[in-house]
């Protein structure tokens, strides 16, 4: 068909192909209406537990088979195409899978029957559950395999390979033939966990069109009738719980032609599909397509397109290159950020870093999420990258102990990029919902102070720069996301910026657990905020005008505050905020040191007070009267003492 195609040639299926002739069953379990004796096939049944991997399975007993050699010419056809004749049995299966590219499998029915019954079980293996092949090797099948099975044991590995327990012998004289279609992606991981790569699993893995499977069968038993004098006992049992049709396609001339650069007309782009046996109603300069069953992988417009293309020749088709304007394209407001954070990041001593999106489960596990929120990755590129990633700081923090291996003893890394996880669900597409996420961490081995101060100094350099002031609240107990996890609630802060009221992120120091299982300096902390709430706040908030710098000198002056061991050091720092906001001149608030005397019930809070005014040098007295309006308003709200 392909060859009659390629050629512009008309290919005509062969009637038993395109017209099959067979009565079937679709109950899950029938009993046979017309056995050969009272003693022998008394009923066949099939029940398949999993239609995912097994969307239909089609059975029907054969009785007086006789095996013997195949004819010359069946034993010819194999022979030419590399296959060894084993018996008619055997053979015509073969054939029948070279033909149309669909296996089958003929078990022995006296050996899987009981009572004169056979019951097929489609389904997945038990706990421990073995099983010896045709070739005699014994496996254990992975926990997805797809069985065929009895009512007591597995007789075939579903879509690789029969069972040594149900093989087809000389003195073989009931068969039940099995046609069925398996999950592709189920039957190539079961070829590579067990190295079995047989003519069936070359078939399978590539997906076969459920709706072929009554032709084969027919066929087949026509087959079995001439060949191995066989009779049919009843009807075929049909399990076919989700049927699938193909749709009718709407396309236009213009649209392929836009697409591939061609100038095909109407007629030519109707012969070429009719002669792979579409479907084609011809409205004007519309077609309505439909593709014929074995094709499954025709559904949307662009798959018309490309089947036009295969069939004309890629090679045919005109090489010139694509016209684009030259005019400058609008910035991108997202890549415009990223950038700039890269830089404010990047000047303040950070060091960026680009790790990749998968993760294995064990550092899921290490830093407190759950590997079921986790999407996993089917075909992994690597053992070691099984997940995709709920948050950046995880791939952080497994960079920090080998940095700090190669005698870096101070460092901050950053990294701008996507995380994926459940509990945020699916976009409007249905797809994994992404989240745009800048985190940073930083270690110091040689200091034993908190390392949080730090970290936020970072923070509040980034939001400074981008003209924001940040506004952070204690967290009473672990919020349980994804972000928050590899954080210690009790030494973290949640960030949202104070000029649109935007929610940002944590910062903090990381779980002691985290701290040991990563090998982290004790002096260790991040945060982890979101880009697209940075977005957010942008669009919020109008730009500041520009301000000049100041003609006059700072003055600066500490002041420590001592406080009950329990008061949380924001809103000791909002209360100060508060009053310098009231104050005539421009300020400046830095965090130096929090000091707790072990066996105390007060600590001492340090802080750096800068002022400036823009019309005059602030004198001594002008500074500590604002000092002293601070220290009050600290007294009157938390009994703060200035030390």
């Amino acid at each position: 068909r392909e060859l009659a195609g390629i050629q512009g040639l008309k290919f005509e299926s062969p009637n038993w192909y395109t017209s099959p002739v067979i009565t079937t069953h679709t109950e899950k379990s029938d009993q046979i209406s017309r056995p050969a004796r009272d003693d022998a096939i008394k009923g066949l049944g099939v029940t398949v537990e999993n239609p995912e991997l097994c969307p239909r399975y089609m059975a029907i007993a054969l009785d007086d088979v006789t095996v013997g050699p195949s004819p010359s010419w069946l034993q010819s056809y194999l022979e030419r195409v590399g296959i060894r004749p084993i018996n008619n049995v055997v053979d015509i299966t073969n054939y029948m899978m070279v033909l149309t590219a669909q296996p089958l499998h003929a078990f022995d029915f006296d050996k899987v029957a009981q009572d004169g019954r056979v019951d097929i079980i489609v389904r997945t293996p038990k706990d421990d559950e073995k099983m010896v092949l045709l070739d005699g090797t014994e496996i254990t099948p992975h926990s997805e395999a797809v069985l065929i099975c009895d009512r007591d044991k597995p007789i075939a590995l579903g879509g690789v390979m029969g069972g040594g327990n149900s093989e087809i012998e000389q003195k073989t004289t009931r068969v039940v033939l099995e046609c069925a279609t398996f999950d592709m992606y189920n039957i190539r991981k079961t070829s590579m966990e067990h190295g079995l790569f047989t003519d069936a699993v070359t078939r399978f893995n590539k997906g076969q069109p459920p709706e072929q499977l009554p032709v084969v069968i027919h066929k087949a038993i026509e087959m079995f009738t001439e060949l191995a004098g066989a009779r049919p006992v009843g009807e075929v049992v049909d399990v076919y719980p989700d049927k699938h049709t193909n749709s009718a396609v709407t396309v236009s001339v213009d649209f392929i032609n836009s697409r591939l650069g061609s100038n095909l007309i109407v007629d030519e782009i109707v012969t070429m599909l009719t002669n792979v046996e579409f479907a084609v109603v011809e409205n004007s300069d519309d077609l309505t397509i439909t593709a014929p069953f074995w094709r499954t992988d025709i559904d949307i417009a662009e798959d018309i397109v490309e089947e036009v293309g295969r069939l004309y020749g890629f090679n045919q088709l005109p090489t010139v290159l694509a016209q684009r304007s030259i005019a400058p394209v609008t910035p991108d407001t997202r890549r415009s950020l990223k950038q700039k954070l890269r830089h404010i990041l990047a000047a303040a001593g950070a060091n960026e870093v680009l790790s990749y999106s998968f993760v294995h489960g064990n550092l899921l596990q290490r830093v407190g999420q759950k590997q079921e929120d986790s999407y996993a990755i089917r075909n992994a590129l690597s053992p070691d990258l099984q997940y995709y990633r709920q948050s950046l700081t995880p791939s952080l923090l497994e960079r920090v102990h080998p940095n700090i291996k190669a005698g870096f003893d101070e460092f901050a890394l950053f990294e701008i990029n996507k995380s994926h996880n459940k509990i945020h669900d699916k976009d409007s597409n249905d797809l994994p919902g992404e989240l745009n996420m800048i985190a940073l961490t930083y270690a110091n081995r040689s200091s034993q102070a908190s390392a949080y101060f730090v970290a936020r100094k970072y923070l509040d350099h980034l939001a400074n720069q981008l003209g924001y002031t940040l506004a952070y609240s204690s967290i009473d107990s672990d919020p349980g996301f994804p972000v928050t996890a590899a954080f210690d609630h009790t030494r973290s802060a949640l960030v949202t910026i104070v000029e649109s009221d935007t929610f940002l992120g944590i910062v903090g120091e990381y779980k002691p657990s985290i701290v040991r299982a990563l090998k982290l300096p004790s002096a260790s902390a991040g945060f982890e905020i979101g880009l697209d709430h940075l977005l957010e706040a942008v669009s919020k908030t109008p730009h500041k005008a520009y301000k000049p710098l100041f003609k006059y000198p700072s003055s600066e002056q500490d002041i420590t505050l001592k406080v009950s061991k329990d008061t949380q050091f924001s809103d000791l720092e909002s209360v100060i905020t508060q009053k310098l906001a009231q104050s005539a001149y421009d300020w400046q608030l830095k965090p130096l040191s929090v000091f707790v005397k072990e066996g105390e019930m007060t600590k001492n809070i340090s802080f750096r007070i800068v002022l400036t005014s823009d019309d005059h040098t602030l004198t001594t007295d002008e500074v500590s009267t604002v000092i002293k309006d601070v220290s009050w308003a600290t007294h009157e709200s938390m009994m703060a003492e200035q030390v």
